[in-house]
């Protein structure tokens, strides 16, 4: 009887110890586990506050790269406020860059989709940077509403291009741009659809133009008055076939870009040699029927890049004693037997390229 109390007074000895052990390794994992959530919680912490190697940047150069981002992403304008919007919920540092820099809020575009809030806004963010204005329609909406509010910010305009819209509501925008002034106004870009050359176009009321591109004047216009700070001009007209109309173009032009919009085979240039002087021209481009006759009349000492759209059965012409020196051309497409008149050292690769030719050599004499 005596062993077996000892043995009973043993086992519970060590079920003591047992349950003694049993708790401190439950202190010791309660333990363990505070300090697990306090570490993760650190490392949680460490990670939000730590910032991106381009977040390091200088806020100049990161405006210059988010710049960049924004046009390679919105190259059609009417996604300029999505793109921005995307980036913009990249980081609280991106979107207080974006809300907070004038130039991101500059492309304003006008669609069936604009509304007044939202422009009012981005007006307001610009400040006072150059704005580039966009008035497109997918629709016949008339936009005067949004153009009105955009009326008073006229001095900033950079840039303009107003395209999509025919009719009266082509006549009823160019109207109303037609009495105002634009000081800074440098490039512009109209689908013009038969109307004739807007007012505030002249010198008077745009005197910093400098690239010009009206595609659909089938009106003759006199672009002798013209500024004379113009450099670049882009004509899609039924006129350039007229030789007082161009005689009038300006001469200090470095960029000409001319588009037959009624390219008829049966209609010949009306033009004398050498009769049109172009002394700082260095890029031509040719979308038109028989252009030689053009080619035979202009005259252009500094010109290094030249390119023609070639249409079937057109002619273009011996013109290798026209440019002397070193030139860039690009034909397309092309057709071997029309561009016989191709000066010694240019050859047309149909084989690699059957759309579009590049075209590079020596125009010789």
């Amino acid at each position: 009887h005596g062993r077996t109390v000892d043995e009973l007074a043993h086992a519970r000895a060590k079920l003591a110890r047992l349950q003694s052990t049993e708790r401190t390794l439950i202190e010791q994992l309660v333990a363990i586990r505070a300090a697990i959530a306090t570490q993760r919680y650190e490392i949680n912490k460490l990670v939000e506050e730590r910032r991106s190697l381009i977040n390091y940047l200088p806020t100049e150069l990161l405006v210059r790269i988010l710049s960049f981002l924004l046009i390679r992403s919105g190259e059609v304008p009417s996604q300029f406020p999505t793109q921005r919007k995307n980036l913009a919920g990249v980081s609280r540092l991106w979107r207080d860059i974006i809300l907070n820099t004038p130039s991101f809020w500059s492309d304003i575009v006008l669609t069936n989709d604009s509304d007044t809030k939202s422009l009012l806004t981005q007006l307001k963010r610009s400040c006072e940077y150059p704005l580039d204005i966009t008035i497109q329609s997918t629709s016949r909406d008339n936009p005067d509403t949004l153009l009105d509010i955009l009326i008073p910010s006229t001095s900033r305009w950079r840039s303009l291009s107003v395209q999509g819209f025919t009719g009266d509501v082509l006549r009823g925008i160019i109207c109303k741009l037609d009495r105002l002034e634009f000081p800074r106004l440098e490039d512009v870009f109209i689908s013009l659809a038969g109307h004739s050359y807007p007012r505030f176009l002249s010198p008077a009321r745009s005197p910093a133009l400098r690239r010009l591109n009206l595609s659909r004047l089938y009106w003759t216009e006199d672009f002798s008055t013209i500024t004379t700070t113009l450099t670049t001009l882009s004509l899609s007209t039924a006129a350039i076939r007229d030789q007082s109309f161009l005689t009038g173009i300006p001469t200090q032009l470095t960029t000409l870009v001319f588009t037959d919009c009624d390219p008829r085979h049966d209609e010949d240039w009306v033009l004398e040699r050498d009769s049109l002087y172009f002394p700082l021209l260095q890029r031509l481009v040719l979308d038109t029927v028989n252009p030689h006759r053009f080619l035979d009349a202009v005259v252009t000492p500094k010109l290094d890049h030249f390119e023609y759209t070639h249409h079937r059965s057109s002619v273009l012409g011996a013109f290798g004693s026209k440019f002397s020196h070193q030139i860039y051309t690009r034909v397309g497409p092309c057709d071997t037997p029309a561009l016989s008149g191709l000066p010694r050292g240019v050859s047309c690769n149909l084989a690699r390229q059957p759309h579009t030719s590049f075209l590079r050599g020596y125009f010789a004499l």
